[in-house]
């Protein structure tokens, strides 16, 4: 199923993706999917703040995903100052773009540290799909800030993103992962 869609199963939401099932939002369900600890209401973005989904906090408080922050694992406090790629995440990771602060802080290291520690706290878990913070230089999905620091938007991955993609895992943004779920929610609803 390219793409993916999602339906309602008695009470329990089943998001299929490339034809492998995501089950949340009941008793008894597994989850094997990672979410950006932001989205679930940990202050942990860089200024200290969270993006805060109500679907996420919940699906957090249900013990139904692993939460992380790579930039936290990889040692980065909150808050701190932002980070913007000079290259695409694959770049970052093969050596040929940098992590930069506003300041001109080379901060690489610890965004390739959070992306591997994000990368075994996945694979520990079985992990096989990612719901991503949209925009960020670690978590970003196919759309960040293009390392200048004037709120321009670029088509590439974050550090975590790239690195997760390239091991197998899927990567989706938190906009795509509701949409899909919007989607399977009009299918149930219309017997589709």
């Amino acid at each position: 199923m390219p793409g993916g869609c999602a339906a309602w199963y008695n009470n329990v939401n089943i998001l299929l993706i490339n034809g492998r099932k995501y089950c949340f939002g009941g008793k008894g369900t597994i989850m094997i999917y990672m979410m950006s600890a932001c989205l679930a209401g940990c202050a942990c973005r860089y200024d200290g703040g969270s993006c805060t989904r109500d679907w996420a906090k919940a699906a957090a408080r249900a013990k139904e995903c692993v939460l992380c922050c790579p930039e936290q694992l990889g040692g980065l406090g909150t808050p701190r100052e932002p980070a913007e790629l000079t290259g695409d995440g694959m770049e970052v990771l093969r050596g040929g773009a940098r992590v930069m602060t506003a300041s001109g802080r080379d901060v690489t290291r610890s965004f390739l540290l959070g992306a591997y520690r994000a990368l075994a706290l996945a694979r520990h878990n079985g992990v096989e799909l990612a719901v991503l913070k949209s925009r960020s230089p670690s978590c970003g999905c196919a759309e960040v800030y293009d390392g200048t620091f004037s709120g321009a938007l670029c088509g590439r991955d974050g550090v975590t993103a790239a690195l997760l993609n390239h091991n197998g895992i899927e990567c989706v943004t938190e906009d795509e992962f509701e949409r899909r779920q919007n989607d399977g929610q009009e299918r149930a609803d219309t017997g589709n």
